[in-house]
């Protein structure tokens, strides 16, 4: 039976049963008003959910919407779906012309933008008038060339923003909530605290550069490093002002979806949690019972419960940022665990409780094994599936149909496991996709694993926006790694995070390291390089004498080769395994190799294992001894600790060497880690140490980051090319300096050419569904599939039968019919890409092999 609704927002085509403007408004309201008031701009994020779709009171949004019967975008502004009926062919001539997040923006700048005088007024009319007006494309670029694109906005004509006749329609309820809101002292005076704070703080950062520069020049000297420095304090400012944009852009963005996907599929409001979380003091519980069973029996054990102590007692310091520097094997991952769930325990009473922790890892491998152990320790049976998630692939596209919108992943956990790209993309990625998960990072606490594998173009983003979110969010973050990479000490003016040694967990990390210390360096370089041959004997030379070895090298290519000529020479010797382990494995796949890397290790059985980086930083394997092609000293680290974790001999060996064919000139941050570590290496040789000593000593490491970030200071501000030449990233977000601002402007931000320009990976990669073991069943299922919310669960399981895969790997593959476009069943448009099974192979995943001969017969 239809439902008579005089004004529809949405419809639901399977009754159809129409969802009304006013109610959809109101429950979006109630959605972004909880979001927001994390930060105590809950009216604010109220009011934005009043009036984001106020255009859909138009005749002409209802016309289209009633002639294409829900079969369309209903949600997007100038993009409705190509299907030609006779049904929807009046919408269809409508296609691009109807606008109806304007209404809103105009609105708002109406009642607020007219008082010149009142500076927070008008930064809250310019910040609310952005987010309605891009809540579904995107944040807009506030001017281009000294053309106010805002203003132009604002003053669009009224015949094809509606405002004049929506405002005759909105309901009496919504129109006195809205002039509450609208002149409530309250939300803004909230609103003004929060600019003050960041003005108060970024001030007192500029107050501290003034005065050290004074001491070292001298007063009045060095002019114009003062006015360099007071204009990085402008532009710290701000970049501030973008990340509260940001935040509400991101709480009215989720709001929207989930409101959405909550009429239009049946169960969904009740599957979401909405931070109905299984309680702190619970999950504690069951890691504290887990955690009493761990035998102290060996000193490395007794070590690893000193720390585990150490991270549960730096939760009674409260809120912050904090350093937790241990050792490779010191049981990490587990302590900053339980300084999460004792810090969030105690969090029970504060006005904003924590509402989730996040894991942040480089690797989805890590993600693999840690979100597993986690569910182990964490999930009964009675709460499958509601405590952790793992969100690591983007096997949607950004421009996603409306229906994949509401599939995008929001973080409705309590834990969830995620990569450093897809943090980063939640707060500097264009359009929409990734940045309704942004407030999920306020009041949370965040722990990043490997916090020295951060992209080093990202450095200053990401100090800036985390001082923001722990600043002004309550927010709290764990910077976990056995090598700091110093990211208090890059330059204070463009942004670096605010601790000090005081903020770190361990209370002697000298002692501690000397204490875990189970590896020896031995620096195996040589003139020339080695050959795949040379190291594939000084490989089987080394098994021989330590039974098992893991080799780690820098790119896939020599993986594969060395593999291949390790594997041919020990064919006759059944009784040594040779095995293979590659980032182009899915999830699942990676699993069943490390699994039988695990149980050959602990039966004592000879094995080789060549990898590339993918082995190292959060993998718990123990070999008892390594090879590691030249790189960073973090990845060194990183590999020291795959051998002899468990302390079994008094000291295992690394060797370092050079292998002659490794190209890393495009894995430009492998190759500054190489030049960098050679400098330190190159020092010890000179003083007498080389192979000999602690080369990974705290000096030397201190020391490597020191050549490190200093060699790549001026790459920190994400440098890109623009219609004005060269510019960065953290200008495009800030000050903006390099575009004409007109004048009376508050925000200056350039947010849609930043989030166009934004990749963590300079060649973002995409996901790829692979025909592996379950992967097989999944696609099958996926075609046939027309659940919704069955297909949410579909994707989810999907992403442990994913590779990620470069554009020019895609696209060679798509040429010659190696992958190929699924869509999703009951949703047109949205797709997903499937690879073709004689691509992908047990011993190396993903056959780059196989794709670059496909590219050589094309040339």
């Amino acid at each position: 039976m239809m439902n008579q609704v005089e004004y529809i927002s949405h419809i639901r085509d399977k009754e159809p049963r129409f969802q009304s403007v006013e109610t959809h408004l109101l429950e979006t309201a109630v959605l972004a008003k909880r979001y927001a008031s994390v930060v105590g701009l809950g009216k604010i994020g109220e009011l934005l959910g009043l009036l984001h779709d106020l255009g859909k009171y138009s005749s002409d949004f209802q016309q289209y919407i009633k002639s294409s019967s829900g079969f369309c975008d209903q949600d997007h502004d100038d993009d409705i779906c190509s299907q030609r009926t006779e049904k929807n062919r009046q919408a269809l001539s409508m296609k691009g012309k109807i606008d109806h997040s304007t209404a809103g923006a105009q609105f708002v700048w109406q009642q607020l933008g007219c008082n010149k005088k009142d500076w927070i007024k008008l930064i809250a009319a310019e910040m609310m008038a952005v987010i309605l007006a891009g809540h579904h494309g995107g944040l807009m670029d506030i001017s281009s060339e000294g053309d106010d694109l805002f203003l132009k906005r604002m003053k669009k004509e009224d015949g094809k923003t509606h405002l004049t006749e929506v405002e005759t329609k909105i309901s009496p309820e919504i129109r006195d909530r809205v002039d509450k809101l609208m002149t409530s002292c309250e939300a803004l005076s909230k609103f003004e605290q929060l600019i003050l704070d960041i003005k108060a703080r970024e001030d007192a950062i500029t107050k501290e550069s003034l005065n050290e520069l004074e001491l070292a020049v001298g007063a009045g000297s060095a002019e114009l490093k003062c006015n360099e420095i007071k204009t990085a304090g402008a532009a710290r400012l701000w970049f501030g002002l973008g990340c509260m944009t940001k935040f509400l852009f991101s709480t009215l963005v989720d709001a929207d979806r989930c409101g959405t996907i909550d009429f239009c599929v049946d169960g969904a409001a009740e599957a979401r949690q909405n931070s109905n979380y299984t309680g702190w003091s619970i999950l504690s519980e069951r890691l504290e019972r887990y955690l009493s069973h761990f035998s102290a029996d060996t000193s490395v054990n007794r070590i690893r419960r000193d720390i585990s102590d150490s991270c549960r007692d730096a939760a009674q310091r409260g809120r912050g940022i904090f350093t937790l520097t241990v050792p490779t094997g010191g049981g990490k991952t587990l302590a900053s665990m339980r300084f999460a769930l004792e810090l969030a325990k105690r969090s029970a009473d504060d006005a904003h409780p924590i509402e989730r922790i996040i894991y942040v890892l480089p690797y989805t491998t890590i993600i693999d094994q840690n979100a597993a152990k986690a569910r182990e320790i964490l999930e009964p049976e009675s709460d499958r599936g509601k405590i952790v998630l793992e969100c690591h692939s983007n096997l949607l596209e950004e421009n996603e149909t409306w229906e994949g919108k509401l599939l995008s992943e929001n973080w409705d956990a309590p834990i969830v496991f995620t990569t450093n790209v897809q943090f980063l993309e939640a707060l500097f990625a264009g359009g929409t996709k990734s940045i309704r998960r942004m407030h999920q990072l306020a009041g949370s606490i965040i722990i990043f694993d490997e916090i020295q594998t951060l992209p080093i173009k990202a450095v200053h983003l990401f100090c800036g926006a985390l001082n923001f979110l722990v600043g002004q969010c309550g927010t709290t973050a764990l910077l976990c790694t056995a090598t700091q990479p110093l990211l208090n000490g890059v330059s204070r003016d463009y942004g670096s995070l605010r601790y000090g040694t005081k903020d770190e967990v361990i209370p002697d990390v000298s002692a501690l390291f000397a204490a875990l210390k189970r590896v020896e360096i031995k620096d195996s370089t040589k003139t020339g390089g080695y050959s795949i041959g040379e190291l594939g004997d000084m490989a089987i030379e080394k098994r021989q004498e330590f039974i098992s070895l893991l080799v780690i090298v820098n790119t896939t290519t020599v993986a594969r080769k060395l593999y291949i000529d390790i594997r041919s020479k020990l064919e006759v010797d059944t009784e040594i395994s040779v095995v293979h382990l590659s980032a182009l494995m899915c999830p699942a796949h990676r699993k069943v190799v490390l699994d039988n890397i695990s149980k050959l290790l602990k039966a004592a059985k000879p094995i080789i294992c060549v990898s590339t980086q993918v082995m190292e930083a959060g993998i718990d394997v123990d070999f008892g001894s390594g090879i590691r092609s030249l790189a960073g000293f973090d990845s060194i680290v990183q590999a020291a600790g795959r051998c002899n974790r468990e302390g079994r001999k008094v000291r295992a060996p690394l060797f370092i060497v050079n292998p002659a064919d490794e190209n890393v000139d495009k894995l430009i941050d492998i190759k500054a880690g190489r030049h960098a570590a050679r400098r330190v290496l190159s020092a010890l040789s000179l003083k007498g140490e080389k192979g000999e000593g602690d080369i990974l000593s705290l000096e030397n490491i201190a020391s490597y980051f020191q050549y490190y970030f200093y060699e790549r200071q001026k790459e920190m501000r994400y440098n890109v090319e623009t219609e004005h030449g060269d510019d960065t990233l953290l200008n495009l977000l800030s000050w903006n300096a390099k575009t004409c601002i007109p004048p009376g402007r508050k925000l200056r931000q350039a947010f849609a050419t930043a989030g166009n320009l934004f990749n963590v990976i300079d060649a973002p990669t995409k996901g790829v569904i692979v025909q592996y073991g379950e992967g097989n069943e999944l696609v099958g299922q996926l075609a046939l599939e027309d659940d919704f919310a069955a297909v949410k669960k579909l994707l989810h399981r999907a992403q442990r039968f994913s590779v990620n895969v470069y554009p020019y790997q895609l696209d060679t593959l798509y040429e010659h019919v190696g992958v190929y476009k699924q869509s999703l069943c009951g949703m047109s448009g949205t797709e997903v890409w499937i690879l073709m099974p004689e691509f992908y192979s047990e011993e190396f995943g993903l056959s780059t092999a196989q794709i670059e001969k496909l590219k050589l017969e094309v040339t």
